[in-house]
């Protein structure tokens, strides 16, 4: 097999571009030790330097724009970045100066110098920033990934938009636009966020704005997330608002078995979470896999715009939780029950997002969609486990005589003043001031 033959799909962050020409260069840091009347020098190997990859990458055709676009935008975010080298694979690296060069005598096209600079994972010692710093970390990868799940979504849907305003007769585009406004209705009934007085079909970047403000409203009160009794008004405010009215799904996205089960309590219809797999098309147990309508208009325009909103709403839910759960390394206030009820609860949704977008779009652009609600899912599962790590393990204790919970507190810890903390390991307890003898309760092992 030549190299030809192997060559991988460029990207940078996940934005993608073909390759005219690259060009690695490497070196050695050498130090010369010279010494007076002595011919020669003793060379000291000091290791490898950071590889510098240059890379030339085209654009063309008529929406040679948008992939333009999508790939500065890459390169103006800071930090690391993983680069896939058309002959190398993956290569974390930080991006270096770059050049647009648009030329008069070739439209359509444009040609883009890169410079990129190898980057080696931080040395562990040096980069330790503790729990929290590991916890933001996370946190800041379930937004990175969920955003760029949502652009996808969002210019797949604009697209479609678009090529329904040529193809679609004057009844059925007025169908279409009925419906989207009926989907930003069912979010915010009361026309509490402005929106545009333009035609969605004209312009879909207005009904992506508009989405993302009802979606916002509906939000609102719930906003910023404190405690699980708010992060379950929040998720059940969405649940059930999918943009379908039960016309074109099998079954309304967003509402799964799980969703419902793990929200009805504290400890209380705990679910093991689904797992996300790779190119798993499987339908989990509890729910047929989504069928979307796309015979008529109305019926594909409720499907993709189902798909879109189920994207976006899944971003915010993430969003939130990923908040909630950074804040748990700091204060803890949820039982380990409820930790995993709200990380099960977005991986969930995450993965009927991800089951909406396949139903729907064509597999190259459902990928992208997909492999960054996949990283969002995984970010959310780390950090989940950050949470339930960073305490003690928990396990039973048959209280041996009555008393309250401050002298168990007392009797357990020396310190009564973590009472608090076995008040919240024990929702179900009645009587905080009188505990019968013999009653089982969970406490942290120290």
């Amino acid at each position: 097999m030549s190299w030809k033959d192997d060559l991988l799909d460029a990207s940078f962050r996940g934005a993608r571009f073909e390759v005219v020409r690259t060009r690695d260069h490497g070196e050695r840091a050498l130090v010369e030790h010279e010494y007076p009347y002595r011919t020669g020098a003793e060379i000291e190997d000091m290791g490898r330097k950071a590889r510098r990859i240059s890379i030339t990458a085209v654009f063309y055709g008529p929406h040679y724009a948008a992939g333009l676009a999508a790939l500065l935008q890459a390169l103006e975010k800071p930090g690391k970045g993983e680069l896939i080298h058309p002959v190398f694979g993956s290569v974390t690296v930080c991006a270096g100066p770059y050049d647009v060069t648009h030329d008069a005598e070739q439209p359509d096209h444009a040609e883009v110098t890169l410079e990129f600079v190898e980057a080696e994972p931080d040395n562990p010692f040096l980069a330790a920033g503790g729990r929290r710093a590991t916890a933001q970390d996370a946190g800041l990868r379930v937004e990175d990934a969920t955003a760029r799940g949502k652009e996808s979504s969002g210019r797949s849907f604009a697209r479609w938009l678009e090529s329904t305003a040529k193809g679609y007769s004057l009844a059925e585009r007025v169908s279409v636009l009925d419906t989207l406004h009926q989907g930003l209705d069912d979010y915010d009934a009361t026309h509490g966020a402005l929106r545009a007085s333009v035609s969605y079909l004209d312009f879909p970047t207005a009904y992506l704005a508009d989405l993302d403000a009802a979606q916002d409203m509906a939000a609102g009160p719930f906003r910023p997330v404190q405690g699980f009794g708010n992060w379950q008004r929040l998720s059940q405010t969405f649940q059930g608002r999918s943009l379908t009215g039960g016309r074109g799904w099998a079954y309304p996205v967003g509402t799964s078995a799980y969703a419902g089960a793990v929200l009805t309590g504290p400890a209380s219809g705990l679910a093991e979470p689904s797992p996300v797999v790779p190119g798993d098309e499987t339908p989990r147990p509890g729910r047929p896999a989504p069928v979307p309508d796309l015979s008529s208009a109305q019926g594909a325009a409720t499907a993709h715009a189902a798909a879109h909103a189920e994207v976006a709403q899944t971003a915010l839910l993430a969003g939130e939780a990923a908040t909630l759960l950074e804040a748990e390394t700091e204060t803890p206030t949820l039982t380990p029950h409820e930790v995993e009820a709200v990380v099960g609860n977005v991986r969930d949704r995450l993965q009927d997002a991800m089951d909406a977008s396949r139903a729907v779009l064509p597999p190259h652009e459902s990928h992208p969609v997909v492999e960054a609600l996949r990283d969002a899912a995984l970010a959310v599962q780390q950090l989940g486990a950050l949470v339930l790590a960073a305490r003690p393990p928990l396990v039973r204790y048959a209280v041996p005589w009555p008393c309250n919970l401050h002298l168990l507190a007392h009797r357990l810890y020396g310190d009564h003043r973590r009472a608090a903390e076995l008040a919240r390991l024990n929702p179900a307890l009645r009587n905080p001031n009188f505990i019968a003898q013999g009653q089982e309760l969970l406490i942290h092992a120290q």
